[in-house]
């Protein structure tokens, strides 16, 4: 393998953008991190795997290039953080489709790895980052971030940095979202890059919030400013995957922009080998209330039809479809609610959680209240039925069930997203009891 042939192509170049080297602080604060391996996955001979390359040279030991198209399991082995980057998609206009990398990262793959750009939806789908927003994903993002995790450790070091947020005027049409509920008269933004979008800098890419942190292993660090959903996903974690939704390259990014990557590297290291603990596989909970705004913004008979649709047919029978009177409905059960199953994909509440001592499905007294009834009457039909629904592919006797919970209780967690289950965080389980 070819080790940075960008090197010689791009210094004269690069120097022109970055100091020559680090100052004496930078290397202090920088401690062991600078001995760390750095694979960057990316497309081979552009700007911008010159650009990357003599950055993280800067304060990483070993930078090696390879095609994104080549990462697997095995040529990642041996390091410690992967970027994965790719060319840009609209240097010429219109979006390039057929450029997208031939990749697709498997399930099982362990590395960290920080997605920049629009690879953080093409070449994975198993995270919560991957299928992103809409259509709209990757058509919206541009050069700032909002509702920055200020105090999150890649905001705080290795690299101190001067992170200047800018407020700005919470626009209307945000407030009005159905998302925006609770904003701010003024939003704090921070600009993460600089250029034109798209002339010079591809949209970013942006994922669903939705559901996004219902398992302990899945954080948000930034929304995007200028998308049109106030709570679009520009930086967030899942696993051992980071979404750095933003395109630029180093030359593009901010000083700030620069010096949180370098602490994101640093600190995604220690998720070397925890993978996602669930995948995707069900809208959260939380959509009923967009299917909601979808019926009040219906204006043709089509619209109304297909609206109507997304409410299972006892739901529109309670509530007559009338929005105000769902919107009471999912409010009123919404701990309760699970999956309608059948075409709507809606949510109705679960009797059985009624009968049960109306408990919520994803608190812990769930487990309580079933461990209770099973204590009674082991073959307690209500019991069994309810576990078996929000843990399934296990099956357990009451006694193997009880033993199950009473390990596992401070590490259980529920996710809608996941699958309207529950599940263990095995990472924290496993570091506990080292």
């Amino acid at each position: 393998m070819a080790r940075r042939p960008w090197r010689l192509a791009g210094l004269l170049s690069l120097l022109l953008l970055f100091p020559a080297a680090q100052s004496a602080k930078d290397k202090e604060a920088m401690g062991d991190a600078k001995k760390l391996k750095i694979l960057l996955a990316c497309k081979r001979g552009t700007d911008r795997e010159a650009r990357f390359g003599q950055f993280l040279a800067r304060y990483f030991g070993k930078v090696v290039p390879i095609s994104l198209e080549l990462l697997t399991e095995k040529t990642a082995e041996g390091y410690d953080v992967v970027i994965a980057d790719w060319e840009r998609r609209y240097a010429h206009g219109d979006f390039q489709d057929h450029k997208k990398p031939k990749l697709r990262i498997p399930d099982g793959f362990s590395k960290p790895v920080i997605m920049v750009g629009m690879v953080g939806g093409e070449v994975q789908r198993h995270t919560k980052i991957g299928s992103g927003l809409g259509w709209w994903a990757a058509t919206e993002l541009q050069n700032a971030a909002h509702s920055v995790k200020k105090e999150h450790p890649i905001f705080k070091g290795p690299l101190e940095l001067k992170l200047e947020l800018v407020p700005v005027d919470t626009p209307e049409d945000l407030k009005k979202h159905v998302d925006g509920k609770g904003l701010p008269a003024q939003l704090e933004t921070w600009a993460v890059q600089t250029g034109r979008v798209p002339k010079d800098i591809d949209w970013g890419f942006v994922a669903a919030p939705w559901g996004f942190e219902d398992s302990p292993d899945a954080e948000i660090l930034a929304s995007g400013a200028g998308c049109r959903n106030p709570r679009a996903v520009a930086m967030a974690r899942h696993g051992n995957f980071f979404l750095w939704g933003f395109d630029g390259d180093p030359a593009q990014m901010t000083e700030a922009g620069r010096r949180v990557f370098v602490n994101t590297v640093v600190w995604m290291k220690k998720f070397d080998g925890k993978r996602p603990l669930v995948a995707p596989q069900m809208q959260p909970r939380e959509l009923a209330f967009h299917y909601i705004e979808w019926l009040r913004d219906a204006d043709d008979e089509d619209s109304l039809v297909a609206a109507k649709r997304r409410f299972p047919d006892d739901v529109r029978e309670k509530t007559k479809t009338d929005p105000d009177k769902l919107e009471a409905y999912y409010k009123e059960h919404y701990e309760r609610l699970c999956p309608a199953g059948g075409e709507s994909g809606g949510f109705r509440a679960d009797p059985d959680l009624d009968e049960l001592g109306k408990v919520g499905n994803r608190k812990i007294e769930f487990w309580d209240a079933v461990l209770a009834r099973l204590a009674k009457n082991e073959k307690d039909e209500l019991a069994l039925r309810v576990a078996g629904r929000y843990l399934p592919g296990k099956t357990l006797a009451p006694a193997e069930l009880k033993a199950w919970v009473d390990e596992n209780r401070k590490w259980l967690f529920f996710t809608d997203v996941g699958g309207f289950k529950w599940a263990v965080d095995e990472h924290a389980k496993k570091e506990e009891k080292k």
